[in-house]
């Protein structure tokens, strides 16, 4: 009987020792999560891939601390701290509605609005039909001054028509392959961007308004092939002949694609300097604000969520729409007037729509 008791004894001091190390873990996992913003993908493999996760891992550690808290355990404590060291983000994936001031207004002389939308090469997430009619119809409908649109795609003689002869209050506009920016306003010095004698999926021009000028970078960063890997990580981990070399092998891939989007952003931070211009990022990161790129390129530069959205901000569709990857950065002199992201159902993105002021000064 002694000897049951003292087993059992064992065993709940086992339990409790993996408890402990599992809140530490989890606790420990948000704090790295939030370095990704500050180490290249290049010196550390996983950190970058912590941060992709930093939204979920912010949730999780709230769900373990109210538990503790509920439970009056001295060991609330520890995800405490790390949700404290992580306040900053929090606002990169949620904003309260109380704190937002949307007054109705005639617009005003100095104001734009702009849409970034990854159209998914105009074709329907899940029944994979042809989406162009309709998107032409939204962007008559926003009343939009720019439009920038990732993965254009070939577009046949009829709907070049199609965009020619609906969109045609947009008197400017540059297209390829991947891209596209209709904009109401004059368009110059336009530049697809090339890396190591690639061409990115990036182009940049000088938009005049005016009596003044701005950059414009409208951009798809490298693809983080997170989702096309994700069934091969769950394989890995529920039984695989290969278990080991289907884990390392994602995880490998998720890295490589965010040293590519790293320097990719290190290139464009380093035009934009050369370019002495205001300058506004538009596009899909393919990361979160958890992340170098974000990092970088939000650098004096306001993210039009964090200034005026509202709610569990997430812009890509899958993965249990847990992520923002598309943005819209403004220089910090400029004010956002209004934030959206509404949830259509002709792409795997939602598209990314703000009004802002230009300062002319």
């Amino acid at each position: 009987m002694a000897k049951s008791k003292s087993s059992f004894k064992f065993i709940t001091i086992i339990l409790r020792f993996l408890w402990v190390c599992f809140i530490v873990g989890a606790a420990a996992a948000l704090i790295l999560s939030c370095l990704a913003t500050l180490v290249h993908p290049a010196t550390s493999g996983l950190i970058p891939l912590l941060g992709i996760g930093c939204p979920m891992l912010i949730m999780f550690n709230v769900i373990i601390f109210s538990f503790l808290a509920f439970r009056k355990k001295m060991t609330a404590i520890i995800p405490a701290i790390a949700l404290l060291g992580s306040i900053g983000f929090w606002g990169d994936f949620y904003q309260l509605p109380v704190l937002k001031h949307h007054k109705e207004q005639t617009k005003e002389i100095n104001e734009l609005k702009l849409v970034s939308y990854n159209v998914h090469n105009f074709r329907s997430p899940r029944k994979y039909e042809r989406t162009i009619d309709s998107v032409v119809l939204f962007m008559r409908m926003t009343r939009a001054d720019i439009v920038c649109l990732q993965e254009f795609g070939s577009l046949t003689e009829q709907e070049r028509a199609l965009i020619n002869r609906n969109l045609a209050h947009f008197t400017y506009s540059k297209q390829t392959h991947d891209q596209a920016i209709f904009s109401r306003y004059k368009i110059t010095d336009y530049k697809e961007i090339r890396s190591e004698g690639n061409l990115l999926p990036a182009v940049r021009v000088t938009i005049e308004f005016n009596d003044t000028k701005f950059g414009l970078y409208n951009l798809h960063m490298q693809t983080t092939e997170f989702n096309a890997m994700v069934p091969e990580g769950i394989r890995a981990f529920v039984g695989s002949d290969k278990l080991a070399e289907d884990a390392k092998n994602t995880a490998k891939v998720v890295q490589q694609n965010a040293v590519q989007r790293a320097n990719q952003a290190i290139q464009i931070d380093s035009m934009i300097m050369i370019d002495n211009l205001p300058t506004i990022i538009i596009g899909d990161l393919n990361d979160t604000p958890a992340s170098y790129v974000y990092s970088l390129l939000s650098n004096d530069r306001t993210d039009a969520f964090r200034a005026k959205g509202i709610g569990y901000g997430y812009t890509y569709k899958k993965l249990k729409r847990m992520f923002r990857i598309d943005y819209i950065l403004v220089p910090d002199d400029y004010d956002v007037v209004s934030y959206d992201s509404p949830n259509l159902r002709w792409s795997d993105h939602n598209p990314v729509i703000a009004n802002i002021l230009i300062n002319q000064n």
